[in-house]
């Protein structure tokens, strides 16, 4: 068994579903810091992008997106090759994570929301694909709709609309999360049985 820190299933070997998993629960948990700590920011309009821009809460926030671009990252290169789709992707995102930190909205706002909206694309894209080829149930498609419905309003709010832009982000990413972590792990269960 090798010992790398990551996390492991029963038998030893690193699970990818779990490694996401850890990915966005520590990420979750640290942007909630950040919001413990300027609560404002639930009513900015700025989004989660609003915690990257004060001293007090840019290092929970930077934290929780490098993270999840590292989770991102480790996972795609633990998936079999037969998932050249999900390995690009997660591949693309991680640095297009990481990037909403070093690109702050403060100082270069546009190319910050630009990659956001990008993200938010490939996001999408991909969970379009993988229900469409691999996981069309129910579930999936109830949170592609919700991805969907969030990720209009998060694009909505993102042009300067009062309303609620940081909610609608956190709701995209976390009917994403669900999504990926529900097809790792199907996808995993089938490949053991």
């Amino acid at each position: 068994m090798r010992q790398t820190g990551e996390p492991t299933d029963h038998r030893g070997e690193q699970n990818p579903t779990r490694l996401l998993a850890f990915g966005m629960a520590g990420a979750a948990v640290l942007l909630a810091v950040s919001i413990t700590i300027r609560p404002a920011g639930l009513s900015a309009d700025d989004g989660l992008s609003y915690f990257g821009v004060y001293k007090t809460t840019v290092g929970p926030y930077a934290a929780a997106y490098f993270l999840e671009a590292a989770c991102y990252w480790w996972v795609s290169c633990r998936v079999g090759p037969d998932q050249r789709v999900l390995t690009m992707s997660f591949k693309v995102m991680a640095p297009l994570i990481a990037a909403l930190v070093v690109a702050p909205t403060s100082l270069v706002g546009f190319v910050h929301d630009a990659i956001g909206s990008i993200l938010f694309c490939i996001q999408l894209a991909l969970s379009i694909w993988l229900v469409a080829t691999e996981d069309l149930t129910w579930q999936s498609v109830v949170l592609i709709s919700i991805e969907f419905v969030s990720g209009l309003f998060a694009l909505y709010y993102l042009q300067r609309h009062v309303g609620w832009l940081l909610q609608s982000q956190v709701v995209f990413q976390f009917a994403f999360g669900i999504l990926m972590i529900r097809f790792l792990r199907r996808r995993r269960a089938r490949a053991l049985a």
